[in-house]
């Protein structure tokens, strides 16, 4: 009989583990792109400042606050029916 050594058995990296490691920083920022837009989908109504369906004719087209005559209440401005272009991008 030949002497057979048997090498302990190594445990298999998972392919999500594999792919980690493959991804580097490319796969780590996509990863937190995609975490922060979930997160901002999840606590939308939390975060927009105003009602994205509310409109207010008097405030229609006011351009975005760091512009003159902008309207900080207004971050992105409002459009034509005087909705909160911030809100309704959240």
């Amino acid at each position: 009989m030949a002497d057979i050594a048997l090498a302990p058995l190594a445990t298999p990296n998972s392919r999500l583990l594999a792919g980690l490691k493959r991804g580097g920083p490319r796969l780590w920022v996509g990863a937190a792109l995609v975490a922060i837009l979930v997160l901002a989908a999840l606590f939308a109504h939390l975060l927009a400042p105003h009602d994205p369906l509310e409109q207010d004719l008097l405030s229609a087209q006011l351009p975005p606050a760091w512009m003159q005559g902008g309207d900080p209440a207004y971050i992105f401005g409002t459009d034509s029916l005087g909705r909160c272009v911030l809100s309704r991008l959240i």
